[in-house]
Order: C-alpha cells, then structure tokens, then sequence
C-alpha cells in the first residue's frame, strides 16, 4: 500500500500503458536457457493462468505457484521463494 501511495500518478500510468502495450511474445517462445517462472497463487492482476501460458510458450521453463502468495511473493512468502530459487539454481547452475 505504502509503495502505491507515494507512487506519482504519472508514473503509475506510464508504467501501466508500457506494460499494455508491450508485447515480446517472440522473444519469449526464442528462449532456450533454463528459466524458472513463478506466480503467486492469489496474484489477481497477473494471474497464475496467464503466468502459465507464459511458461509453457518457452522452451525450458519451470512453473512454480506459491501458495498464500500475491503480486509480490518475495514479500507475501519469501522463505518459500528462496527455498524455490535455491533449487533451481542448483540444478541449472552447476
């Protein structure tokens, strides 16, 4: 709340359209290095469904949701997060 509250309304809104309007679709399905793609299970405006799709449009990707998470997992379940990054980099960067 706090970080919305003493965002600018412009830069919220720039912020915003460029992300509307940003599309790398492309880029996204070229990828080919391992990519660890995580969601969080009550996240209403990036939704675990869209986050999915975004996922399984690339070629190595691994999906995670974390539950009782939000927008921001880091914040909402950062043990879990971390417990999930410790992982993959394990065994993508070994």
């Amino acid at each position: 709340r706090n970080m919305l509250v003493r965002t600018p309304l412009d830069g919220f809104v720039g912020t915003m359209q460029a992300i509307r309007d940003t599309d790398y679709t492309a880029a996204t399905e070229a990828l080919t290095q391992p990519a660890l793609v995580i969601v969080g299970e009550e996240d209403g405006s990036t939704t675990p469904e869209a986050v999915k799709d975004l996922a399984d449009s690339m070629q190595n990707a691994q999906f995670e949701i974390i539950p009782g998470a939000g927008h921001l997992p880091c914040i909402d379940q950062p043990d879990r997060l971390v417990t999930l990054m410790h992982a993959f980099f394990r065994v993508n960067l070994s």
